[in-house]
């Protein structure tokens, strides 16, 4: 689940479906989105830059791992070649001072994009050999926070 505004949520499923759920001030609304991917949503992440495009992450092996969507969830692109094949990969995160910068936690190491999604590089610099299982971006100190499992959080300074 990822916040979009104040009164906006988007939610992944199991089973790769994306919806997005609105509080009307009296209730509840929700819209059913298009899906990446019929497999497991692990990660959702909204550019900063652009609410209308979000970045999704998919921990089920079978096919690509990260989509985008540029239009708020009608159509998803690919963005998986470039990682290493069938590696789930279970975190997002989108740098607020650049749209172009997203990471991705796998399970194995975490890896970088600087022209959205074309291409892919190792940014594991230091992290143990474990599962990276969630990130967090650092705003004010320009820090990428990794959660592994079983190996603690790492933090890498982002220039």
């Amino acid at each position: 689940m990822r916040e979009i505004d104040a009164n906006t949520l988007l939610v992944g499923t199991s089973a790769g479906g994306m919806l997005r759920v609105s509080s009307t001030g009296t209730g509840w609304s929700r819209t059913q989105l298009g899906s990446p991917a019929a497999r497991y949503i692990s990660c959702i992440a909204v550019d900063p830059s652009n609410p209308q495009r979000f970045w999704v992450t998919l921990s089920e092996a079978g096919g690509g791992q990260v989509y985008r969507s540029d239009d708020s969830g009608s159509s998803w692109t690919n963005c998986t070649a470039g990682l290493p094949p069938n590696l789930p990969m279970n975190a997002v995160g989108v740098d607020p001072a650049d749209y172009r910068r997203v990471w991705v936690a796998g399970d194995v190491g975490v890896y970088e994009t600087l022209d959205p999604g074309a291409t892919w590089a190792g940014f594991s610099s230091d992290l143990p050999n474990a599962i990276a299982a969630d990130l967090l971006f650092h705003r004010q100190d320009r820090m990428l926070i990794c959660g592994t499992r079983n190996r603690g959080a790492w933090a890498i300074h982002v220039p």
